[in-house]
């Protein structure tokens, strides 16, 4: 994608979320955008800052829409999901957000799909794509919860001292801390990351 058709997207993208989402959601579709443009921009790869830019504005572009009608999208969609996922508005709404970036703004990266697809409760084997997306709509500066701020610094401390995977096992070990807390029943994908990201840094 060259720098022109970026930043026509970019504009198109900003102009339809600022019509269809409330000024909160909208404020933090820019912060997510913004966390994950930081993030990428230590790797100095210009593809990558761009994709995390398109992904972390279009991540929550569904949440406009009513569980009756993110059900319909998703049934059309072609993607696989589960029945428990199907059921929650706050699971679903990343594979409907993923169907408005392919139907709306003809977005055909599959990275990019996968990366809104997967934000919320993420997949075995990410890519570095997928990985940023999950942490910057987790830690992005409009989040506001108790324990934040000290989340947010251990996050940016591993992410350039120690490395993607490190910041990612904070985000999900906190993931799971919260939704336990809560007395939500957690999907086994967040385990199934802790676990296999524990194993692969020793921790």
């Amino acid at each position: 994608m060259n720098d022109a058709r970026f930043s026509a997207l970019r504009k198109k993208i900003i102009k339809h979320l600022k019509e269809s989402l409330g000024p909160r959601l909208f404020a933090h579709c820019l912060g997510v955008e913004a966390a994950a443009v930081q993030i990428a921009a230590a790797s100095s790869n210009h593809f990558l800052i761009k994709s995390c830019s398109i992904a972390g504005l279009l991540h929550d572009a569904s949440k406009c829409l009513t569980l009756f009608e993110m059900q319909n999208a998703a049934a059309a969609s072609g993607f696989k999901i589960r029945t428990a996922v199907l059921e929650k508005e706050g699971l679903l709404h990343g594979h409907v957000s993923a169907v408005i970036a392919r139907r709306v703004f003809g977005i055909a990266d599959v990275r990019i799909i996968s990366a809104i697809r997967h934000h919320t409760l993420g997949r075995p084997k990410m890519n570095a794509l997928e990985k940023i997306i999950f942490i910057s709509d987790y830690i992005e500066p409009m989040r506001n919860f108790e324990g934040i701020e000290t989340l947010r610094r251990k996050v940016y401390e591993a992410l350039f001292s120690d490395g993607l995977d490190h910041a990612l096992l904070l985000v999900v070990r906190d993931k799971i801390r919260s939704l336990t807390q809560l007395k939500i029943d957690l999907e086994k994908t967040l385990p199934e990351i802790e676990k296999s990201l524990a194993e692969k840094l020793n921790m």
